[in-house]
């Protein structure tokens, strides 16, 4: 099992990753969403630990599948990205720019095509 950290403050659940800590926006009151509370004098950290499954699937043999494995098997199983439609290289490519933009993929720019290139190998159209 691998373990992810969260930590709670002030009523809101605060993911701690390898790059740091995020925060989310202030709690939102409960009878009425659209005001905010305000935060408590003594905030009070309190740290949760979440066992998460681990697998030993790897990405199918091939050129690239080592950077697959080291850059995809961070966040997601080899099972999970199998199971995606097929997608065009243009579509993978997308994919895999926005796990960079939008979750924070650390994938090097130099390493884009590469990922792409063997993501549309293994399950493209």
């Amino acid at each position: 099992m691998n373990s992810a950290s969260f930590i709670r403050y002030a009523g809101t659940a605060v993911a701690a990753t390898m790059i740091g800590v995020a925060c989310t926006a202030p709690p939102t009151s409960v009878t009425d969403p659209g005001r905010r509370t305000a935060p408590s004098a003594a905030p009070t950290w309190v740290k949760v630990s979440v066992d998460l499954p681990t697998s030993g699937v790897e990405f199918p043999a091939g050129q690239d599948a080592d950077l697959a494995n080291v850059q995809c098997l961070i966040c997601h199983s080899a099972g999970m990205v199998l199971r995606q439609p097929a997608l065009t290289k243009e579509q993978w490519r997308a994919e895999v720019i926005k796990m960079r933009s939008a979750f924070g993929a650390l994938i090097p720019d130099g390493q884009v095509e590469a990922v792409t290139d063997y993501l549309h190998r293994i399950n493209g159209r």
